[in-house]
């Protein structure tokens, strides 16, 4: 009886092999997207923390200057305070970026099946 079955069942395997190898490429397109997509999004986080730092830097050199602006008397309490303010709205903001790059370089090493020394 099986010996008779036997076309049958290849059928069916067939069908199921057919199945596996089209879902299977499917997931592997959807994981090269998304892996593109990661890529594209760590290389712009990349760039927002690079300006990010140089604005935390121009902030920096301008809170300085008030300083020393103000330690002389040419510059009032409330535009020292606006240049803290400055100042630390432009560390907070780094460091925010350099959190988003981070996880964008995570989820790409992730996604990308790598780790230890191959990151």
């Amino acid at each position: 009886a099986r010996l008779l079955a036997m076309p049958l069942i290849r059928q069916v395997e067939e069908r199921r092999y057919a199945q596996t190898r089209g879902a299977v490429a499917v997931q592997l397109l959807s994981l090269a997207s998304e892996t593109r997509k990661a890529y594209f999004t760590a290389v712009a986080a990349e760039e927002t923390v690079r300006y990010r730092r140089q604005v935390q830097q121009a902030a920096d050199a301008s809170a300085e200057l008030a300083r020393r602006m103000a330690e002389v008397g040419n510059f009032n309490k409330l535009q020292r305070l606006r240049e803290q303010g400055f100042y630390a709205d432009a560390t907070q903001t780094l460091a925010r970026a350099e959190r988003a790059a981070l996880a964008s370089r995570e989820k790409l090493t992730r996604l990308m099946g790598l780790w230890g020394e191959q990151t």
